[in-house]
């Protein structure tokens, strides 16, 4: 797939047809989706979408109460995507939160082998 990027629009260009993508061979794609045009684009319900991108699972920006997406991000993401880099994305997310030693110090001491029989619910 060749992508040309203009100021607004990303215009597609590609060799072969997949069903998914046939309708897409000489649509011209804006560059910031709206969370219906992005739903639509991954096949998922905008519920779904709007939960996995606040969880920060998904690429986008909530804006004024609108959700919007870089076409070339989720491009981007649904190359890459695997869930060690969601979850390295999502610990750096809690890199300033108070009670993040404290739970550490937790999970420690509960996986030290003395500890492990002893661990009452």
């Amino acid at each position: 797939m060749i992508a040309i990027i203009a100021p607004t629009t990303l215009y597609l260009c590609q060799n072969r047809k997949t069903p998914h993508q046939t309708a897409a061979m000489t649509s011209v794609l804006p560059i910031v989706l709206t969370l219906e045009e992005t739903a639509t684009y991954l096949h998922l319900s905008p519920g779904t979408v709007t939960k996995r991108a606040s969880q920060g699972d998904i690429p986008g920006q909530c804006i004024d109460h609108a959700w919007q997406f870089l076409k070339p991000e989720l491009d981007c993401w649904l190359r890459t995507c695997d869930k060690r880099t969601t979850l390295l994305r999502q610990a750096g997310a809690l890199a300033h939160d108070e009670t993040l030693e404290t739970l550490q110090t937790e999970i420690d001491r509960a996986r030290q082998p003395s500890n492990m029989g002893d661990h009452k619910p």
